[in-house]
């Protein structure tokens, strides 16, 4: 099968970043081209704008919308990463780290009972999450 070179990019991207860039300077760059170029920035700090980018083309893009949020949390704009965390959790409830994060964010937040029934729904799609079991101790749930 013949591969264009935009799915080879998605396909083997650390491979092949001189290539996701080149695909992301264009006009008409697609949201997973995006969204794969940015993970590979946020090691630098540098995924932000390709997250904001691709939201602009797919607002419900669940990764980018979980991924923006720990930039988010990261400035302290805790509101919007919890809407952002909360809206990838919503669309997708089996993202086990948008779900923790979710939870840790309305912990820090103080609102203990929005974090137990985030994390019992971590639960309900990741039954041996440690880690969701005991922010759920901790939370006094």
């Amino acid at each position: 099968m013949l591969f264009r070179s935009r799915d080879w990019a998605l396909a083997e991207p650390a491979r092949r970043l001189a290539e996701l860039e080149k695909l992301a300077a264009r006009e008409d760059a697609d949201a997973a081209v995006l969204v794969q170029l940015a993970q590979l920035y946020d090691a630098r700090g540098k995924g932000a704008p390709l997250y904001e980018r691709a939201l602009r083309l797919e607002p419900e893009h669940a990764t980018a919308q979980a991924n923006l949020a720990i930039y988010r949390m990261q400035q302290g704009r805790s509101r919007e990463a919890l809407a952002l965390w909360s809206r990838a959790f919503t669309r997708n409830p089996s993202m086990l780290n948008a779900g923790l994060n979710l939870a840790m964010g309305q912990l820090q937040a103080d609102d203990k009972a929005g974090a137990a029934a985030t994390l019992r729904r971590v639960l309900r799609f990741h039954p041996d999450s440690v880690q969701a079991r005991e922010l759920l101790r901790a939370s006094g749930f």
